[in-house]
């Protein structure tokens, strides 16, 4: 269940870090509304009660989201996510840099055990991943890795197993999956929920998710959520201060009952900000632009 929006839920991984007078600094978005995994916010496995009748629960005042877990679930999607950053200090030749890395994968999931309280334990597992950055790629096999998460019925994680070793540079989606949670309460369509999450380097991003519909697809219902997400950000990172704002946007149509993609998905973000800041015993100024795609298709 990967959120998607912002590395998703908010979804950011972000690290950064000084070369050669140089700025090499990488964000990962994790899908804010995704099937678990992860995720992929994702977005990837959240899921909706289903309604009297044909997979979705209406109460009074409108829908009510929840998980809604049973024993051999299963679905998996294609992950490709894409981001370019161009870093501009206009009065120091030779110290812009510009980079370019696009994330692939596929992410499986199977529901193992369902417990009293209605949470599932998700088995993930991972193949076809590969990083590539500034047109060379590396693969990762990633065999023996899997993740096995306890989800509460409002997405909650209430426990979480990691089986093998995983790279440092994967994204976070994947060695470090959150499902989104879901409002307490039932909410009508066309109504919205924030939700908050606190990221490395970044500090606390708020987005924004809105039940646009619900429908049908292939015989099973259907929720159309948008995420939105317009943050400032003011923060300091290896000595270098950043301010700007990051944007996110994007629609996830979902399968209700599993809340497996019943649809393409596309996500993007973008930050605008500029840079102050010592680098090798300099003190620069410019300028820094991310801008991030991400797109999820169905394969089960």
């Amino acid at each position: 269940m990967r959120r998607r929006g912002v590395d998703a839920s908010l979804p950011f991984s972000v690290f950064a870090e000084t070369k050669k007078g140089n700025m090499d600094m990488h964000i990962h978005m994790r899908r804010p509304v995704t099937v678990l995994s992860i995720a992929a916010v994702v977005l990837s496995a959240s899921l909706i009660a289903p309604l009297s009748g044909s997979g979705q629960t209406h109460a009074a005042g409108g829908v009510l989201l929840r998980y809604h877990w049973t024993v051999g679930q299963h679905f998996s999607e294609r992950a490709t996510s894409s981001q370019d950053i161009a870093v501009v200090f206009p009065k120091v030749p030779g110290a812009s840099s510009t980079s370019k890395e696009i994330d692939r994968y596929i992410s499986s999931y199977t529901v193992t055990k369902v417990f009293p309280d209605g949470s599932g334990l998700v088995h993930i597992v991972y193949s076809n991943v590969s990083i590539t950055k500034d047109g060379k790629t590396a693969q990762y096999p990633l065999k023996g890795y899997a993740l096995d998460l306890k989800v509460s019925t409002l997405g909650d994680v209430l426990s979480k197993t990691t089986t093998g070793k995983a790279s440092a540079d994967l994204p976070s989606d994947i060695t470090d999956p959150t499902p989104i949670d879901y409002p307490k309460a039932a909410i009508p369509v066309g109504g919205s929920w924030t939700r908050s999450d606190t990221i490395a380097s970044l500090g606390t991003m708020v987005e924004h998710l809105r039940l646009e519909s619900v429908g049908s697809m292939q015989g099973r219902q259907t929720a159309t959520l948008v995420v939105t997400a317009a943050v400032p950000i003011w923060t300091t990172m290896n000595g270098m201060a950043v301010k700007g704002t990051l944007t996110v946007s994007g629609k996830q149509v979902v399968f209700v009952d599993v809340f497996a993609d019943a649809a393409p998905v596309h996500m993007t973000m973008s930050l605008n900000a500029t840079i102050k800041g010592p680098i090798d015993g300099v003190t620069m100024s410019g300028t820094m632009t991310i801008s991030s795609t991400e797109d999820g298709i169905p394969l089960s």
